[in-house]
């Protein structure tokens, strides 16, 4: 199972649309989601290289501080690991849970992840693997 598996469950069992992939790298993974229908899908790096070469290679990401975002504007997001300073990693995911709207779906690669799995507000709906879909079901 992967991150295709569990964008294809979301869509086929849930009503959600929107997409972000917070610290995409050559957003690979919009590309996905756009292709399987989520809209807007777009995909969010602190590197201004890889953001370039993703959008010359046609795939959709802006350049963005992933602290200055608001979260609440998407439907569905997916955070592999995009910070490697442990410190600003659980800030930025404590202000992902925080700001989410209530239905919205994290899509997380486990233990990276782990305080949004064992946040009470959030319920694990769908596991695949190493990957968790978590949906925020209380503010």
């Amino acid at each position: 199972m992967d991150v295709l598996d569990a964008l294809d469950w979301v869509r086929l069992n849930l009503s959600h649309t929107s997409f972000i992939d917070v610290g995409c790298g050559i957003a690979w993974i919009p590309a996905m989601a756009t292709d399987l229908g989520f809209a807007p899908a777009v995909g969010i790096d602190h590197n201004k290289e890889i953001v370039q070469l993703s959008n010359d290679l046609g795939f959709p990401a802006v350049w963005q501080d992933a602290f200055g975002l608001d979260y609440s504007k998407y439907d569905v997001i997916y955070l592999f690991r995009p910070i490697m300073n442990k410190e600003f990693e659980d800030t930025l995911e404590c202000k992902i849970a925080d700001e989410m709207q209530v239905g919205a779906i994290a899509i997380t690669l486990g233990s990276n992840w782990n305080r949004i799995i064992t946040d009470p507000r959030f319920n694990t709906i769908a596991q695949f693997g190493y990957i968790y879909l978590s949906q925020k079901l209380k503010a």
